[in-house]
């Protein structure tokens, strides 16, 4: 690590002067003896970084004589940040209950106002896992840190502030298969909550008040699902909600004979009501009164039966609204339970129920004659020449990619972002409409699908209404559902997730087309099975390209009879010209055309081209930030809101959402919406009024149509109003 050393020595020194890492070039152009080697063999020092700057981390800076004296103090501040942390939780979704470290924070640590500001400087040039990101400009630094601060309450050296930094990310550690030690406990102390206070605990506060447990969203991330319902968000009113599967864990056979005898009182009550539809709800008094049983004793653990089968609607965690479950007939099968085990049965009963409906769903009969025998065992090769050798049986390919012959321009720009974008092999994939990957010469068709489907270890499925209307395609995936393979639906617009039918709803999470952010799940879901190669650069620029070809073929029945697309601004004028039938016109009307329309198109584009790349909801982030408005969400709890509020993109409270400022991402994409919105508001008269005359509405970023033509997205958190506005 020497070596390492002195590169990291070099480094600092010419961070100190201008308190940024150093460029390649200033690198090489400083230290020429070290150009060659760290520019050109990044693995040779595993703790040097090289992209467009150089720099160490955190391990190699800690071992500098130099940089470790000015980190010095690093632990007791960090200390001292976890116990205001303590005092005053931190919820990702509240702006109010941020803590804001300034320069003046660093100075009650450091010995002078120069060295804290050094120190200061260099955690918000180089990641840290203590404080997050930070900024740094002429007029001081500033830190927003998170609850993970807490992790590091306790250290008391830099050595075991490096130690404890050294964790797996979040996903990465294994789920516990059966609760144990410290995850025991955590479980018994939610349910002793529960009891305690007849509702589910909020997660921060509890984090913050059970903390000698551990890192709770740690433990949190280990148990869920299966323990616990919910991945940890650390937004406000988010609660620890144990699953069903817990209550055997943390309930004694007193309570759960209790709770018999509440579902047995909830079968009776509305089995008693008169004509109960699927709104009908049962609150714990109901229960408490037909069972003759205590109120305080019984209300608690009906939680637990919040997700039954029985269950429309989940309750609301709202503290204004009375705890109710709304039910729908099946609870009529339970009438005759009376001890816990006949609820266990009722439960297995209606799983196997419920299976063998996702069986029936699809027409087997139908695509058993038009398959001949797709889900039969592989038949034995036939042998080949005199000798009777039979043939070689071939390496499974393990990717098969399902979809309708009708979407084959589709899935050619998918299939090469696998190839180019996720560094797939093209030789491990199976796609019957593209040559490389179609049946081999001498194979039969429906013989080499068949077997190509039992091999395969990932079966993706590009979803579409062609797809629904192909019998082969819905035999395929009939056929992988029955080999237990693993399934990826990839939703095409404009269906979405909700739009799986048959075997496709048996639990599988689908993906949409169009949202990179679910793209890159894909991607690392096949460095997992094939260990990809893709790098990162890479990655972006295949996902774009990809993304704007989607986008063209789904927007082929928009476009005219000469192909060209009707909804961009530059086609607009184009369309008008062609109507008035004379090339002369054609230039008059471009010469005619108001002095703002070609900042117009220009702005346009540079919206376009920032925002294409992110998916719907960071789009929509962007575009309502940049109209000064802040995104409403209408309906329905929407999970891709709730996975961008995590990794700190975006701010979800009371229904509205907006970019988050902390993003310097959605800070870069924000600016041309601003700048557009800044346009319009300036643009003449005669602008506003060409603009009406071409496209048929006025230019307002609230419309819907102005967001849908121009931006090329629809906004689908919401119901527009009666005038076509986007719910700001």
């Amino acid at each position: 690590m020497s070596e390492e050393l002195e590169v990291a020595s070099a480094c600092w020194l010419l961070f100190k002067k201008a308190r940024e890492w150093p460029s390649k070039k200033l690198f090489a152009r400083s230290y020429p003896h070290w150009a060659a080697p760290v520019l050109s063999s990044q693995k040779k020092w595993p703790h040097i970084h090289v992209s467009s700057e150089i720099r160490p981390d955190w391990e190699l800076l800690f071992i500098l004589p130099e940089t470790r004296t000015l980190l010095a103090p690093l632990p007791a501040f960090i200390r001292d940040v976890a116990a205001r942390v303590v005092a005053n939780p931190i919820y990702r979704n509240d702006h109010s209950s941020r803590l804001n470290l300034t320069l003046k924070d660093f100075e009650r640590f450091w010995s002078n106002a120069d060295t804290a500001r050094l120190a200061a400087d260099l955690l918000t040039k180089l990641w840290n896992p203590w404080l997050g990101w930070g900024s740094s400009d002429s007029e001081g630094v500033r830190f927003h840190p998170h609850l993970d601060v807490l992790r590091y309450e306790h250290v008391q050296g830099l050595d075991e502030l490096l130690q404890q930094s050294h964790l797996p990310p979040s996903g990465a550690q294994k789920k516990v298969a059966e609760p144990e030690g410290t995850y025991l406990q955590l479980l018994h102390r939610i349910h002793e909550h529960l009891k305690r206070t007849g509702t589910w605990p909020e997660a921060v506060p509890f984090t913050v008040a059970h903390r000698d447990l551990g890192f709770i969203p740690d433990l949190v991330d280990r148990l869920e699902p299966e323990f616990i319902r919910r991945a940890w968000k650390g937004t406000r009113d988010e609660k620890l909600k144990l699953t069903f599967k817990s209550l055997d864990r943390v309930t004694s056979a007193h309570e759960r004979h209790l709770l018999a005898q509440a579902v047995r009182a909830m079968a009776q009550i509305w089995l008693d009501t008169d004509e109960p539809d699927s709104n009908f709800g049962i609150t714990a008094e109901m229960v408490a009164h037909e069972s003759k049983l205590s109120q305080a004793e019984v209300g608690p653990l009906l939680r637990y039966l919040e997700q039954a089968f029985w269950v429309t609607i989940e309750p609301s965690d709202w503290v204004e609204q009375p705890w109710k479950l709304l039910v729908n007939d099946k609870i009529g099968l339970l009438k005759n339970v009376e001890i816990w085990e006949d609820y266990l049965r009722a439960i297995q009963e209606e799983e196997k129920a419920q299976h063998h409906a996702v069986i029936s769903s699809v027409d087997l009969e139908r695509l058993a004659n038009v398959s001949e025998g797709f889900f039969a065992p592989a038949r034995e090769p036939p042998a080949l020449g005199k000798k009777g050798r039979s043939r070689r049986a071939k390496k499974a390919k393990p990717i098969f990619i399902s979809h309708a012959a009708k979407d084959k321009e589709l899935v050619d720009a998918f299939v090469e972002l696998l190839v180019f974008g996720m560094g797939v092999d093209a030789d491990d994939m199976v796609c019957s409409s593209l040559s490389q990957q179609a049946v081999p010469l001498g194979n039969k068709f429906r013989d080499y699908l068949r077997d190509s489907v039992n091999g395969c270890s990932l079966f993706i499925c590009l979803v579409s209404k062609n797809f629904y209307a192909s019998t082969f395609a819905l035999c395929e995936v009939g056929a992988a559902w029955g080999a237990n393979k693993i399934i990826v639906p990839v939703m095409v617009p404009p269906l979405g997730p909700e739009d799986l039918e048959a075997v496709l709803q048996d639990g599988w999470q689908a993906v949409e087309l169009l949202n990179g952010d679910q793209l890159a799940q894909v991607e690392g879901l096949l460095r997992k099975h094939l260990g990809g190669t893709g790098d990162i650069g890479r990655w972006n620029h295949q996902l774009r390209k990809f993304l704007k070809t989607a986008r063209e073929v789904g927007q082929d029945a928009s476009r005219d009879a000469s192909g060209q697309d009707t909804h961009s601004p530059e086609r607009a004028g184009h369309d008008i010209h062609k109507q008035a039938g004379a090339s002369s016109s054609v230039r008059n009307v471009q010469a005619s055309d108001p002095p703002d329309w070609q900042t117009f198109v220009k702005l346009v584009g540079a919206v376009r081209a920032a925002s294409e790349p992110l998916s719907p909801v960071l789009r929509a982030a962007a575009y309502a930030t940049g109209s000064g408005m802040a995104g409403e969400v209408i309906g329905r709890d929407y999970k891709d809101i709730r996975d961008a509020e995590d990794r700190g993109m975006l701010v979800f409270d009371a229904n509205k959402f907006w970019a988050d400022d902390d993003s310097r991402l959605m800070r870069s994409v924000v600016e041309p919406f601003n700048a557009l919105k800044g346009f319009l508001q300036q643009a003449s008269d005669r602008f506003h009024l060409e603009h009406e005359k071409r496209y048929g509405f006025v230019a307002d970023m609230q419309k819907l149509r102005f967001a849908e033509v121009h931006i090329g997205f629809s906004w689908v958190y919401g119901t527009p109003d009666p005038d076509d506005n986007i719910p700001f």
